[in-house]
C-alpha cells in the first residue's frame, strides 16, 4: 500500500540517505490549482513594477553568524528602504528569517512610507555564532509542503502561494544545505507541482562561491529533478536586490509555461539550466530555476 502524503514527505526529510529512499510517485488529486495559471504580465506592469509580491510570498533569510558582524549595519540600511515597497504589495509586510533569531515580519510603522520597524528588528538581533542555514532552509520547507500537501489533500481551502526566498550570507554554510533542497526540489516534481512553486535566490556579500550550489547542480543533472536555486552579484539597493526577484520569478514562470506547451504537443521536456540562467542575464553562480 502507497503511504500517504503526509508520511511520504516525512520520510522524505527524515532520511539519512536520501538517494536510496526515492519511492515511486504516489497519486495526487488531479483537481488541484495549486500554483496554476501565473503569466509574466502577472508579474510586472509599468504601474506595479514589484506586482510579482502579490502572487508570491517572498522570504528574506539572513545570515546572523559572527561572518555578517561588519555588514550588519548596511544590510539593515538594505532593509529599511526594501521595507515600504514590499508593504505596498502585503499589507503583513516582508517575511523575515534569521538563520539563527527565527521570525520577524518587516513592516510600515506609518502609513506615509516614512517609517518602519527595520532597526528595531537588527538592534535585537545580533550576529554570532555559526551559519547554520540547512537546518533553517529545512524547518522552513518541511512546514511549507506539509501546508503544500494539505491543499492538495483538500484539507485546506487556500492555496499557498509559490514560495520565493532570498538568502543574504556572507561567509561559509556550516552545515548541508544541499540535502533539504534537494528533497524540496523532488518533492515538487512528484507532486507535479509548477516549476515556479519553489526558488531561491543566493546573494553573498562578498561574491564568494558558493560550493553547496554546484553540488546541487551537479545532483539536478544526475537526476534529473528541477533546478531551484540562482545566484546573483550583491546588490546594495532596494531596486536591485527587488529587480533580482523579479527577473527569478519572470524565468521560473517562463520555464513553466514552456514545460506545459511541451506537455500539450506530448514532447518530452528535459530540465535546460543552462538555457534559463542565460534567461535571467548575467548570473553569479550557477543556474535558475
Amino acid at each position: 500500500m502507497d503511504p500517504s502524503l503526509n508520511s511520504y514527505f516525512s520520510r522524505l526529510f527524515n532520511s539519512e540517505d536520501p538517494l536510496n529512499s526515492f519511492q515511486p510517485i504516489p497519486p495526487t488529486p488531479e483537481s488541484s490549482s495549486v500554483g496554476v495559471g501565473l503569466t509574466q504580465e502577472d508579474l510586472e506592469t509599468d504601474q506595479e513594477p514589484y506586482a510579482f509580491f502579490r502572487h508570491f510570498r517572498t522570504v528574506f533569510l539572513i545570515d546572523d553568524s559572527v561572518s555578517m558582524t561588519q555588514h550588519w549595519g548596511r544590510v539593515c540600511a538594505l532593509f529599511k528602504e526594501i521595507a515600504p515597497i514590499c508593504s505596498q504589495y502585503d499589507s503583513k509586510g516582508a517575511d523575515l528569517w534569521f538563520v539563527n533569531h527565527g521570525h520577524h515580519y518587516l513592516t510600515q510603522m506609518r502609513n506615509d512610507g516614512t517609517d518602519n520597524n527595520a532597526s528595531a528588528i537588527f538592534q535585537s538581533v545580533q550576529p554570532n555564532s555559526s551559519c547554520r542555514l540547512g537546518r533553517r532552509l529545512k524547518r522552513i520547507l518541511k512546514d511549507y509542503m506539509r501546508l503544500y500537501i494539505r491543499r492538495l489533500k483538500g484539507e485546506v481551502e487556500n492555496d499557498p502561494r509559490p514560495l520565493q526566498f532570498v538568502v543574504i550570507m556572507a561567509g561559509a554554510i556550516d552545515d548541508d544545505i544541499v540535502q533539504p533542497l534537494m528533497w524540496t526540489a523532488i518533492g515538487l516534481d512528484i507532486l507535479r507541482a509548477p516549476l515556479f512553486q519553489f526558488g531561491v535566490q543566493f546573494l553573498h556579500i562578498e561574491n564568494k562561491e558558493i560550493r553547496e550550489l554546484n553540488e546541487l547542480y551537479s545532483m539536478s543533472k544526475r537526476f534529473n529533478f528541477r533546478p531551484i536555486a540562482n545566484t546573483e552579484y550583491m546588490q546594495w539597493t532596494a531596486h536591485g536586490v527587488l529587480g533580482i526577484l523579479r527577473d527569478f520569478a519572470k524565468a521560473s514562470v517562463a520555464l513553466e509555461n514552456e514545460r506545459a506547451d511541451k506537455s500539450e504537443s506530448d514532447s518530452i521536456f528535459e530540465y535546460d539550466s543552462e538555457s534559463s540562467s542565460e534567461s535571467s542575464g548575467e548570473s553569479g553562480g550557477a543556474y535558475i530555476t
